[in-house]
């Protein structure tokens, strides 16, 4: 407790904690620990420091953000810098593809995004990135975005798309997805949904990168 005398209301508590240093200072895919942050120096330091192993990609980096990778059709906006810079500090990126209704407007069919188009973007990400990313999470909170039939329709789409590009990828599906469009779009996208690692896994659970953990939302 801190405070200043013959003052009121000035008393504060500072609480702390001691984190343990981490056992390795490069990349850890087993590790329980990540954040959604920025990919600068400082930052990614602090992080290392910290044994802090996952940065998941969609805010407030955009570098998997549809409009800002292909504000035109066919012409790329890469970051390899970034996600190298991440790779150097032990910290592996979990690319979330897409989020929101933000989508390229040259790539809009009515009010969702014209899924060829769709498919095409993920096959020219992930075959850019297949070297320094492996965790593809198909959109941020597309309950808020799509029906879930029409999201189904998206995952199974980009899923073809990676395994495609990159066997090794690891897909992750319904990103801060309710449990009730999990029922709804499980079903449409007719995937063998499983768990592992060693090849291209589609998840229709939700991910918690925070603390690495599958939720099974039934």
């Amino acid at each position: 407790m801190t405070w200043i005398d013959n003052s009121d209301r000035t008393e504060k508590e500072v609480i702390y904690s001691i984190i343990p240093r981490p056992p390795t200072t490069g990349v850890d895919t087993s590790s329980s620990l990540g954040i959604s942050g920025h990919y600068y120096d400082a930052q990614l330091k602090m992080l290392q420091r910290m044994g802090i192993k996952w940065n998941r990609s969609v805010s407030p980096t955009v570098f998997c953000r549809w409009g800002i990778v292909e504000p035109v059709e066919n012409q790329f906006v890469w970051f390899d810098a970034d996600v190298q810079l991440g790779n150097t500090y032990g910290v592996s990126t979990m690319c979330t593809v897409g989020t929101n209704k933000e989508w390229p407007a040259w790539a809009a069919n009515g009010k969702v995004p014209d899924l060829a188009k769709w498919q095409a973007f993920v096959s020219a990400l992930v075959t850019h990135y297949k070297s320094q990313i492996k965790y593809w999470e198909i959109w941020n909170e597309a309950y808020a975005a799509f029906p879930a039939s029409f999201y189904a329709q998206m995952l199974k789409l980009a899923a073809d798309a990676i395994e495609a590009a990159d066997p090794s990828a690891v897909i992750i599906g319904t990103g801060e997805v309710l449990p009730r469009s999990i029922r709804l779009s499980a079903p449409s996208c007719k995937l063998n949904i499983r768990l592992g690692t060693g090849d291209s896994t589609l998840t229709c659970f939700r991910l918690t990168i925070i603390r690495r953990a599958y939720h099974r939302n039934s």
